[in-house]
């Protein structure tokens, strides 16, 4: 079950998918996403997801980071996930064991035995959402890979969040990790060089593949207040309607993720410093990651993680 040509594909075969329903009848878009989620955790587990279950818990994640932020990080490491379950050896799909053997090949092929790398698994405190801004036929877009059809963190996703981080708070400690300073160059390039650590996209885990997409809800209150229109002549033009108590919530389905991924940085070229560097590299991003959060929504509590 390929969840990225559910959400994407109009045509041929997905043709009664129920995403023309979704867009054209504002009240199916719900029942749609609930049914990609129930489809997509058949397909990988075998069992089929209760209504409620698959809610991210964002207060949690918020709670974890403020946690973070505080020293606190003997409670943060010891919270279990919420909603987060594996899939067991009886409930292995044919599907489920396609993507094990993907996911070993695909790791296998980026650190062969002899380089060096550094990897770690990452793993979600509260729901991510990436790709939110992107254009999309149902208007909340989520980044799903588009040849297996599931959650993944792209690899420039992570090297930006470490670029920011590198730049915003280690270089206020020194200079050389500014944008543009020597060890900045180095760890993420610049417009004149290549970097010498590759960022490569982080696959979700067999474990958790079966269970990963959520269905969650957006509630804006205030929609008429916080609405802007362009006029012909490209004027940007703000609604007159003044908020207020009574105004009704206008309630916005969309996917969100919850599951594990794999990290794994590489060094290219050759180098006595290249294990120096990496674990630099990956220092710098697993903090960005705790600190900083992933995705969208980071102020509401989303996109926390969690080094395993």
């Amino acid at each position: 079950m390929n969840a990225y040509l559910v959400l994407t594909k109009l045509n041929g075969s997905l043709l009664n998918s129920g995403l023309k329903g979704a867009i054209t009848e504002s009240n199916s878009k719900s029942d749609f996403y609930f049914n990609l989620v129930q489809d997509y955790t058949t397909a990988w587990t075998g069992k089929k997801p209760s209504r409620q279950q698959g809610r991210g818990d964002t207060r949690e994640g918020d709670k974890q980071h403020r946690n973070a932020q505080e020293g606190n990080k003997g409670q943060s490491n010891t919270q279990e996930k919420p909603n987060q379950a594996e899939t067991s050896g009886a409930d292995k799909s044919a599907l489920h064991e396609w993507y094990e053997l993907l996911f070993a090949q695909y790791y296998d092929r980026l650190s062969p035995s002899s380089a060096e790398s550094y990897t770690c698994i990452l793993s979600s405190l509260s729901a991510l959402t990436i790709g939110q801004g992107q254009p999309s036929v149902l208007e909340t877009h989520i980044t799903l890979h588009p040849i297996y059809g599931v959650p993944y963190l792209p690899g420039t996703v992570l090297k930006g969040v470490a670029a920011h981080y590198c730049n915003r708070y280690l270089g206020q400690m020194d200079e050389r990790f500014c944008s543009g300073g020597d060890y900045y160059n180095q760890l993420f390039g610049s417009t004149t060089q290549m970097g010498s650590i590759c960022y490569h996209d982080a696959l979700v885990t067999p474990e958790t593949v079966g269970t990963a997409l959520r269905l969650d809800v957006l509630t804006p209150h205030h929609q008429k207040y916080n609405q802007i229109r362009i006029t012909k002549e490209q004027q940007v033009v703000s609604s007159d309607a003044a908020p207020h108590d009574d105004d009704s919530p206008v309630p916005i389905p969309f996917i969100s993720v919850n599951a594990d991924f794999k990290l794994q940085l590489t060094y290219i070229g050759m180098s006595a410093q290249a294990r120096e560097w990496l674990d630099i590299a990956g220092e710098i991003l697993t903090a960005a990651v705790q600190q900083e959060g992933l995705g969208g929504k980071t102020n509401a509590g989303y996109g926390r993680f969690k080094v395993k």
